[in-house]
């Protein structure tokens, strides 16, 4: 007997513990579609992996404690211009400068497990997954929705679309508050002074501004997974015609669609946001530095009280930085960008991607140990700590990623396991010694 037909193409899943394998190979619980690349019905995708879908209460808690942070950082930084002596940094300016390093350290991390999905990560970095979550404060990777409602599938589509309204609602809800505000005073008192109608514009502009921040990084990694460059062909055979394309985000997505040709417009058009958001920061930044060097000051936190709103809103992209490397926040929003979005388009699923983006790390190590532009000793050494795990991580990335020998693979997992959660660690772990330290000088 002869075989004339032609051999179907094989194709590995996209995580090697998601499908069961064999000739007929199945998913494995929790796993479904294509690939085995989407979640089952009761399962919800964190970074890596399905998790099954937590109970109601316990996601009420997980809420809680997202809106727990998030309220105190707001709180902060509404009570931001109070400082105890004139001309030096405030405890919220301080506060504010370990968060977005903590911060970005984990966003960046999250983006780089979720892009090397396909490495065969140790066991152990699902005790990351469980922290991550909620130090990057991504209300979208706590929970899905659809754990709260089976009814409602959460995709690629409504990611991004929870996205954008997550950006406008930052925007709309501050200054709603700042609007309501201002119309009751000026109800209370027919002429209201100012000055203080500026102290209120201050916090609220600040708040935008740092949850716009914050949310960017998220943000360009739910609009570039939805561009045609991040859509995967797969064909039944070689050489076949036609093949069905599908969304590497999504599997359940097919790029050939014109629903996915409507979002895909939409795409292309929120890279205007993408592109403009930290021009426009930098630009703000550079002008506010170039008033600060006509008036003769070295930093617009020795005049905090006549600031200008916008000026106050975007200090702290830049009052912890020399005055020389004003810029220096443009340079970690790109890193963030290309490490936890930009690499999607590389060489997907290859040693090829893992091995650029570990170059590109280390070249923004590099830079930050070339010019130091943190003038504080221990945030300088808190962001040098996180660029270097960052680019540790990577490393363990490119390891994975070459065969090793069955006999010695379980034991070098676990090895590497264990590093990966102890230098991972290290970032949030200094700032809380940090805190402890200071608690304990303050008793």
């Amino acid at each position: 007997m002869k075989y004339v037909g032609r051999v179907p193409k094989a194709y590995k899943c996209i995580r090697q513990d998601s499908c069961l394998g064999g000739i007929d190979s199945k998913c494995a619980e929790g796993y479904a579609g294509p690939l085995c690349a989407n979640c089952q019905s009761g399962f919800y995708k964190r970074m890596i992996a399905c998790h099954k879908c937590p109970s109601k209460k316990l996601i009420a808690v997980q809420f809680g404690v997202l809106g727990f942070t998030i309220l105190v950082i707001i709180l902060v930084i509404a009570k931001s211009e109070k400082s105890s002596k004139r001309g030096r940094r405030t405890v919220a300016d301080i506060f504010l400068a370990h968060v977005k390093i903590v911060i970005g350290f984990y966003q960046v991390l999250a983006g780089l497990l979720q892009a090397f999905s396909y490495v065969k990560w140790p066991s152990e970095v699902s005790v990351l997954e469980s922290y991550i979550r909620f130090v990057q404060l991504n209300v979208l990777q706590i929970v899905s929705p659809s754990c709260v409602q089976e009814s409602f599938e959460m995709n690629a589509y409504r990611h991004f679309v929870f996205t954008l309204a997550g950006n406008v609602l930052i925007v709309v809800v501050p200054l709603f508050w700042y609007l309501a505000r201002v119309t009751w005073i000026k109800i209370k008192q027919k002429q209201p002074d100012e000055r203080h109608l500026i102290d209120i514009k201050k916090p609220c502009l600040k708040i935008i501004a740092f949850l716009l921040f914050v949310a960017y990084p998220s943000t360009c990694v739910n609009i570039f997974q939805i561009l045609p460059l991040s859509c995967h062909k797969l064909c039944p055979f070689e050489g076949a015609s036609n093949c069905p394309s599908f969304l590497r985000a999504d599997y359940s997505i097919l790029c050939d669609t014109n629903t996915h040709k409507k979002y895909t417009l939409a795409a292309y058009a929120s890279l205007a946001y993408v592109i403009g958001f930290p021009i426009f920061l930098a630009y703000i930044v550079r002008k506010t530095h170039l008033q600060s060097q006509r008036s003769n000051r070295f930093s617009l936190a020795d005049e905090r009280g006549s600031m200008e709103a916008v000026a106050f809103a975007i200090l702290f992209l830049h009052e912890n930085y020399s005055p020389s490397c004003w810029y220096w926040e443009s340079v970690e929003m790109a890193r963030k960008v290309i490490l936890s979005a930009g690499v999607i388009f590389v060489g997907s699923e290859s040693r090829t991607q893992v091995g650029i983006a570990a170059m590109l790390s280390a070249a923004f190590a590099m830079l930050h140990g070339r010019f130091r532009p943190i003038t504080d000793r221990f945030e300088d050494y808190l962001q040098m700590t996180s660029l270097l795990v960052t680019s540790f991580n990577l490393g363990i990335g490119v390891l994975l990623k070459v065969p090793s020998d069955e006999a010695t693979g379980s034991h070098d997992n676990a090895g590497l396991g264990v590093l990966l959660l102890l230098t991972n660690a290290l970032v949030i772990s200094i700032v809380l010694g940090k805190i402890i330290k200071d608690i304990d000088i303050i008793l």
